[in-house]
């Protein structure tokens, strides 16, 4: 079966409008569809669902908006990485899967305290969990109230936003920015409780590692997409084509296709055969359903849990001081010239070394050992993102002051909680004793 005729098939297009929210496609939730992460083909960056017989009909990766009509949507990603081998998890997927099991009984076990059972997913290279809450419920009042919103934000959602023009609620971009705190919360205990029984490290982002088994390898519970705004973020529909290796360049081997598709609950061995199988996964699609589950009530808990927690405590230290106002930055940010060689040459090139988490990681502890304040830190790394340093567009899209933070928040609270923060373990214990925060 080629991709044309599974994409015909009508089971396979009615469970990618579940997943859009709705039970046909014209019903859907979700603001709009797009191509994952597509450079090449712009004119499918963003297109409303009723245009999804486009997208099949030109054989193209499916995503949908995290962005909904309905609800406050979340996900949370898993995927074993390879920064010297990067075909690896195509080649040999059984190994790759079986890595990750003590994280993903981690995230089942932790998610089940709660009462929550989200949609299960897999792709390439590892576990997609998703579940909602509605935005009529008191867990989303709840999730809005747990962080202020910032100005630059406000800005951003309040203007008109492809492809309807329409702008994002206030209220929906606070629960969104809240949202980001509780999933950390959420990741911090995954890995807390699988790091002891992975045998590769545990990260949040692509943080490179010390050599494994088969080169730098390590697991990444990625929770990255919180920190951008919620128009620009995306994710894969059930039983799209995984098109990914072949989009990026990084497999120049023989494998079968490949879908992303719900677990089937059984064993992991016939799971990885429909997700590498077009009429295996198209057969799965007539028996089985990817309605994204509500857990309206049951998050209450969990967001009570992220309020009483150290971490939230961090978060309330980290926001109390604002970024250096733009008008200060000659005389605050820009005057900052580093000892270090290393540091003060990341600085130099921002774009593209201040893209990258191993750079941002080591700005963060380095200023911290000096008693750097991290909301400063993180207001620094904006003034570079800010600066013309040939970012073209980017930050037109994307939030100089949101990515910023949220990098330099993880890294700082995996400082001040004691948590792993990569490499250069000297370095961050000196950094945890000069960090002013304690818990």
């Amino acid at each position: 079966m080629d991709l044309k005729e599974y994409y015909r098939s009508s089971a396979v297009q009615a469970r990618m409008a579940e997943f859009m929210g709705g039970p046909t496609i014209d019903q859907a939730t979700c603001y709009f569809i797009a191509r994952c992460r597509d450079y090449d083909h712009p004119e499918f960056a963003a297109a409303q669902p009723m245009q999804l017989s486009l997208f099949l009909e030109n054989d193209m990766e499916i995503c949908r908006s995290l962005w909904d009509r309905h609800s406050l949507i979340l996900h949370l990603d898993v995927e074993y990485v390879n920064f010297d081998f990067p075909a690896e998890p195509y080649l040999d997927p059984v190994r790759a899967y079986d890595i990750q099991q003590p994280v993903y009984e981690a995230i089942i076990d932790f998610l089940r305290r709660f009462d929550i059972h989200p949609l299960h997913l897999l792709s390439g290279r590892g576990h997609h969990f998703v579940w909602r809450i509605s935005r009529y419920c008191s867990a989303f009042d709840n999730m809005a109230h747990i962080t202020r919103l910032p100005r630059q934000l406000e800005t951003m959602y309040a203007a008109p936003l492809e492809p309807l023009g329409e702008s994002i609620d206030p209220t929906l971009a606070a629960a969104f920015e809240g949202l980001g705190l509780v999933m950390e919360y959420v990741a911090r205990s995954v890995q807390h409780e699988s790091a002891v029984y992975c045998s590769l490290p545990v990260q949040f982002v692509d943080l490179s590692t010390a050599p494994q088994q088969r080169g730098r390898e390590t697991v990444a519970v990625d929770i990255t997409e919180y920190g951008d705004p919620l128009y620009t973020r995306v994710i894969r529909v059930p039983f799209s084509a995984y098109l990914k290796p072949w989009r990026n360049g990084t497999l120049h081997h023989e494998i079968p296709p490949m879908f992303a598709v719900p677990s089937a609950g059984g064993d992991r061995k016939e799971d990885i055969a429909a997700l590498r199988d077009a009429g295996r996964a198209a057969e799965l699609a007539q028996r089985t359903h990817t309605e994204i589950p509500d857990a309206s009530n049951q998050m209450e808990a969990l967001i009570e849990a992220y309020i009483r927690s150290d971490l939230a405590r961090f978060h309330a230290w980290f926001y109390l001081p604002d970024h250096e106002p733009k008008s200060r930055w000659p005389e605050t940010y820009d005057r900052f010239r580093p000892d270090q060689p290393e540091i003060r040459h990341i600085l130099d090139h921002p774009n593209d070394l201040l893209l990258k988490p191993d750079c941002i990681r080591k700005v963060v502890v380095a200023l911290c050992r000096q008693g750097w304040h991290p909301r400063h830190i993180a207001g620094l790394i904006r003034s570079k993102y800010e600066r013309d340093y040939g970012w073209l567009s980017k930050w037109f899209n994307y939030d100089a002051g949101k990515r910023a933070d949220f990098y330099t928040r993880l890294f700082a609270g995996s400082i001040a909680l004691g948590g792993d923060v990569g490499p250069d373990f000297e370095n961050v214990a000196m950094a945890r004793q000069v960090l002013s925060f304690s818990v």
